[in-house]
């Protein structure tokens, strides 16, 4: 049985070495034999990809609130991305300081003036960051 098991070890181990590539360039996505020269991006380094026809977040404020076409690859340096920024608008808007003014606008009606009023003060940096360029 022991025999067996490494002669089993063996020819495995012999397979392995045989597939080997001695090229140390991880191919993720691409054909193993090209070198393009892209930059490597890892797993948890690649950004979400937007919707098509995503809408940035003063676009997805002023149509429907439910909207699930937010872009999420627009953050710069210096601000979140548009999903990130709506969210913290509804959280204001719909959940908090403005749920009672803003209930039909949270539910998909248009935005109504009561939810303007009240977002244009209750919710002022939230509004602001969103309408941000």
């Amino acid at each position: 049985m022991q025999f067996r098991m490494f002669a089993a070890s063996a020819v495995g181990a012999t397979f392995a070495v045989a597939c080997l590539d001695t090229s140390p360039t991880v191919t993720l996505g691409r054909d193993a034999g090209t070198t393009d020269g892209g930059t490597l991006v890892l797993p948890g380094e690649l950004l979400p990809a937007d919707p098509p026809n995503c809408l940035p977040c003063a676009a997805a404020k002023s149509s429907d609130l439910r909207t699930n076409r937010v872009c999420v690859g627009d953050a710069t340096p210096t601000r979140p991305n548009s999903s990130t920024r709506l969210a913290a608008f509804l959280t204001c808007a719909c959940r908090t300081s403005c749920a009672s003014a803003c209930a039909d606008s949270c539910s998909g009606a248009p935005m109504t003036t009561a939810c303007e009023l009240c977002t244009s003060t209750s919710c002022a940096t939230e509004r602001a960051a969103c309408e941000a360029p």
